[in-house]
């Protein structure tokens, strides 16, 4: 993607139970990034990093506003309650990323979803398989991505 594209968009489809869909803990994305990202849990806008304020459209060629370092720690954002956000069955989990530079070779995008509670319950987790669309256009939801 490297002197080509400024963006990737990244999803996850994932389940949840009943029992999860109405849990009051919060539900967390655990995120490393370079260098910015804008997550969405089934469509609603719930974390954004170096790409302007929340709501804001990003296009597919934009870049990010600020560099964050791909060696940068993962850090846990807090998304609300889970209840808010989750249904009982399939959900979706969406990242778009966004490079510093289109000469930048270094796309990460890494995220886990996750309940907390004493036990933490996993929803997603980045070693899994997740379906991409390298940002030639900005996704529609139709057949292209």
């Amino acid at each position: 993607m490297q002197n080509k594209l400024a963006s990737l968009y990244v999803r996850k489809m994932f389940l949840a139970t009943a029992g999860q869909a109405a849990a009051t803990n919060q539900l967390q994305l655990v995120t490393r990034f370079n260098d910015g990202f804008i997550a969405f849990v089934n469509g609603v806008e719930v974390a954004r990093r170096n790409m302007g304020n929340p709501g804001m459209f990003a296009y597919r060629d934009q870049t990010a506003f600020n560099t964050n370092v791909p060696s940068a720690p993962a850090i846990t954002i807090n998304l609300g309650r889970a209840s808010n956000l989750l249904c009982s069955g399939s959900n979706l989990l969406c990242i778009q990323t966004h490079n510093k530079a289109i000469t930048s070779g270094d796309f990460l995008s890494m995220a886990d979803l996750k309940i907390d509670s004493a036990v933490p319950v996993s929803l997603v987790t980045n070693s899994t398989t997740w379906k991409y669309f390298a940002g030639v256009t900005e996704p529609s939801g139709g057949l292209i991505d």
